[in-house]
């Protein structure tokens, strides 16, 4: 009677591999964590408080919706729609002084 004794590795081959692949991995982190120290590149590198931050510019003025009554006049009698009398009486009216 002859006995067979098996080949391979049974379950220790697979713990063998498993092992080496966490070893693998150990080194990778170790050498990317070396790398990522000296290069500076951290978070707090990119990243300010808010109170550190300058302060937002005011917006700049937005001009009139509408132009000024008195614009709108002078507009119209260089065009000639009214006449030196109707634009002295309408600015008077208007409250400019003469």
């Amino acid at each position: 009677m002859m006995y067979h004794v098996g080949y391979g590795f049974g379950f220790g081959g697979l713990l063998w591999l498993l092992l080496i692949g966490v070893g693998i991995a150990i080194v990778v982190a170790a050498i990317v964590s070396l790398f990522r120290g000296r290069s500076g590149s951290t978070r707090a590198a990119y990243w300010t408080p808010p109170q550190a931050m300058p302060p937002t510019p005011p917006a700049p003025s937005a001009a009139p919706l509408r132009p000024e009554p008195l614009d709108i006049l002078r507009e119209r009698f260089a065009r000639g729609e009214i006449t030196a009398e109707e634009f002295e009486t309408a600015k008077r009216v208007l409250g400019y002084p003469s």
